[in-house]
């Protein structure tokens, strides 16, 4: 697979990390990063992490609040309680008229994410109104996911007419869109972009953003989805240790000459109380983004 189908790190990246690449074929690497990309995620117990929208039913418990199971929420598009939408809460202004249809302070609520690794589990809020009582009678329909919106970029004068975010937190996954300062879209192409068209680049130079040289010059905001680093150091190194264990299959330890005993790591314990089939230094990187939220039940908070 790929960065845009989910996996967690590239080939390149792989290659890069390891003191000494061994000889292995591209689609032995390529098997292994989407095989220990899917592991992790099942330790993860969550859904891809890049931005992208959810739709998810609840049972309504007569509650005023809902845990959503999916995070980092950065906005909510619809909520939905029995057949009746709810409406978005807006806070009173001083001096000012409240907007028409709407109830000072009624409906929901909830603080995005601020931006910090690994997140956490938004709160939905039913202000001056409560979740009533029913199966499955709660849609909210949210985007949720790792994501940095509008980076600010001004593409060059002068050729090559691109950039590459910065991506802070981690390694650059999939496209969200580029505006101009105004906030006209841009339209992402395969090659050769005119003006108003832009093309991402591959996963081996991820977060490269090629424009028109007639668009040079001018003012863009670039959004995009990013794999936080400690997941993404996790996959390289069980992909580094599924490399090892090619040349070592069934092996857990061997004596050479009777001199020095060599033991393998496979997994053990990492944290206390836990046991796990990953060795103690990966669950300790992907420990914070586990997801313990239950299922979606609605229960109290």
């Amino acid at each position: 697979m790929t960065l845009l189908a989910g996996d967690l790190t590239t080939p390149q990246r792989v290659v890069n990390w390891l003191p000494n690449p061994p000889n292995v074929s591209a689609p032995i690497l390529a098997q292994l990063i989407t095989s220990m990309t899917s592991l992790i995620y099942g330790k993860l117990s969550r859904a891809r992490t890049y931005s992208q929208t959810f739709t998810r039913t609840f049972d309504g418990v007569g509650n005023m609040q809902l845990v959503l199971p999916d995070y980092p929420v950065t906005s909510v598009s619809s909520v939905q309680n029995g057949a009746a939408l709810v409406q978005q809460s807006v806070l009173p202004v001083p001096g000012t008229t409240q907007p028409a249809g709407t109830c000072e302070g009624y409906g929901w609520r909830l603080i995005p994410w601020a931006g910090d690794l690994p997140g956490q589990n938004a709160v939905l809020e039913f202000n001056h109104g409560y979740f009533y009582m029913g199966a499955q009678n709660i849609k909210v329909t949210y985007t949720a996911g790792y994501l940095i919106s509008g980076e600010a970029w001004t593409v060059p004068a002068a050729s090559p007419f691109t950039v590459t975010v910065l991506q802070p937190q981690g390694i650059w996954c999939r496209d969200n869109g580029v505006t101009y300062a105004n906030g006209t879209a841009l339209t992402p192409v395969a090659s050769s972009p005119a003006v108003g068209q832009y093309v991402v680049g591959p996963d081996s130079t991820p977060g490269l953003y090629t424009f028109s040289s007639a668009d040079a010059g001018a003012a863009v905001l670039i959004s995009y989805s990013f794999i936080p680093s400690p997941l993404e150091e996790a996959t390289i190194q069980m992909v580094a240790e599924r490399l090892s264990y090619r040349t070592r299959i069934g092996e857990l330890s061997k004596s050479l000459g009777g001199q020095e005993t060599v033991r393998f790591l496979r997994g053990g314990t990492g944290r206390p109380y836990t046991s796990t089939s990953l060795p103690p230094e990966v669950m300790d990187l992907i420990h914070d983004y586990v997801n313990v939220v239950p299922p979606n039940i609605g229960a109290p908070v």
